[in-house]
């Protein structure tokens, strides 16, 4: 059978055999290409397969932490294509976690900009979770400023429910020591009317002490507004007593002023209070000179009062902490007071800490 063959005018050939050529060989291409890919999609598969189950055992995960830390850009790379489709899953996994920490610690900022992308519209479910609240706070520290509000923006109208978790206050304590106070206008004010409450909250009083140290003054100021309107309350609260040290310790002296205010008048009662005793110490340390001396005098005015307090578990702590902080004249008053019920005291277990407090510093030395 012969073929005809024609020639166009550019010279070209046309042959029916040589069309059906063509269309074989563009079937047998397609077949490979088709092959081809499904073999890729079958590793990638395998591959994200076989990251994950490395990320979530203990051993696969400190395997692929310490490579992380050495990586070359490209491999950290293969590691975020292999973990993303299931990152989520490693997030709140008790190993898998850790890794994702590891891309954000050393991973360039487009890979960080990656596991960014990977957390989003979850941040809040993630921040409850008990290993996810970790991967949020790692983020915080290492993601760019962009960022960070991203994810803040995720958080508002979740913020007083995370404070009281016992997961997701770490990652609002995270917020405010390493975002900048111009974003937290909104974390802040959303605590408005509820600072009170905070402060005798077990996880919201770590909180409070964070935005007092490191928010700006106006997010202070709001804050220590409802404090000072409170802070009888709080000075004798389990928790609250925490937020009122730290202002005694670090306040300025006006916000010390009015804290110690509160306890003029009663400061003897607060000596016996379990958690109040603690801001009267407290008060006594870091007072002024002549707040100190008017604090002290209600104590040691009258000798029965004193004696009460030597011998109670936790007025004798406020005793010591006299001791320690007031200047020689109260020293020698207190001790005067008390030197002639000495062989009293010593009955006393609580009696004798402040008897050997005494006997440390040697302040018996001038009446034996």
């Amino acid at each position: 059978m012969s073929a005809i063959i024609k020639f166009g005018s550019c010279g070209e050939i046309s042959a029916p055999f040589l069309d059906v050529f063509q269309d074989t060989a563009i079937v047998q291409e397609e077949c490979v290409l088709r092959e081809v890919h499904l073999k890729i999609v079958e590793f990638i598969g395998y591959f994200i397969d076989y990251v994950t189950r490395l990320a979530r055992d203990q051993n696969g995960s400190r395997l692929i932490q310490a490579k992380l830390e050495e990586a070359t850009a490209w491999e950290r790379d293969c590691i975020l294509v292999g973990i993303a489709p299931r990152a989520l899953q490693l997030m709140c996994d008790p190993f898998g976690n850790y890794v994702i920490q590891k891309l954000l610690e050393f991973g360039t900022p487009d890979q960080r900009s990656g596991v960014a992308e990977l957390m989003r519209r979850n941040v809040v479910a993630l921040s409850y979770d008990l290993y996810g609240c970790r991967v949020v706070q790692t983020a915080i520290q290492n993601l760019p400023r962009y960022l960070q509000a991203a994810l803040l923006l995720e958080l508002e109208g979740s913020i007083v429910g995370l404070i009281e978790d016992e997961n997701g206050n770490h990652v609002i304590q995270k917020c405010v020591e390493y975002v900048d106070s111009s974003l937290l206008d909104s974390l802040v004010a959303s605590l408005q009317g509820q600072v009170v409450k905070l402060c005798m909250h077990p996880f919201g009083c770590r909180v409070i002490q964070r935005i007092l140290e490191h928010c700006n003054q106006t997010q202070v100021n709001s804050v220590l507004m409802e404090v000072h309107l409170e802070s009888k309350r709080l000075i004798m609260d389990q928790y609250g007593n925490y937020v009122i040290q730290y202002i005694l310790t670090h306040g300025w002296p006006g916000d010390k002023a009015q804290v110690i205010g509160q306890l003029k008048g009663c400061v003897t009662s607060l000596a016996q209070h379990k958690y109040a005793s603690n801001v009267v110490e407290k008060a006594i340390e870091c007072a002024s000179i002549p707040e100190r001396r008017s604090l002290v005098s209600e104590i040691i005015e009258d000798d029965q009062t004193l004696i009460n307090l030597t011998k109670h578990p936790f007025g004798n702590y406020v005793l010591q902490r006299i001791l320690e902080s007031v200047d020689v004249g109260n020293q020698r008053l207190l001790l005067s007071r008390l030197y002639p019920h000495l062989g009293t005291l010593k009955k006393y277990s609580y009696a004798r800490y402040v008897i050997g407090k005494m006997e440390m510093h040697k302040l018996l030395t001038p009446y034996i």
